[in-house]
């Protein structure tokens, strides 16, 4: 397993889209009723699609479990890339050498490529867990 890949509980078939595109297709067309509209001199129509979904439908208490979770992966995220970030700059500034009049020489620009290596598979998956 390398660093770019990212393992995955089951990998999608043909069968799982072919039970969940109908139930889809049934909400869409609940939660947007649309119809087909065409001015008498005009030659194009146009689909008018309305949203029926009544906001108030969610329960505050479920909207602050939603919001809630949100920012805890949110802050996860931000604080597993602070961490490797700091991981990559430590081991850049290690290399650091003096120069000969005894002043440090200047970090490089830290590269996409060293983050990435210094974030572990586990950091990850922990982010990426809904």
């Amino acid at each position: 397993l390398s660093i770019y890949k990212i393992p995955q509980a089951k990998k999608w078939i043909k069968d799982d889209v072919d039970q969940f595109l109908p139930s889809i297709l049934e909400f869409r067309d609940k939660a947007f009723p649309c119809s087909f509209e065409k001015h008498g001199f005009s030659v194009k129509g146009r689909l008018r699609c309305r949203e029926n979904e009544q906001i108030e439908s969610l329960k505050q208490k479920e909207i602050e479990a939603s919001l809630s979770l949100d920012s805890h992966h949110i802050y996860n995220s931000v604080w597993t890339v602070a961490r490797a970030l700091s991981t990559a700059l430590i081991s850049i500034s290690k290399g650091r050498m003096l120069k000969e009049d005894g002043k440090a020489s200047e970090l490089k620009r830290i590269q996409p490529w060293q983050v990435f290596a210094t974030l572990s598979i586990k950091s990850l998956l922990n982010i990426m867990i809904v």
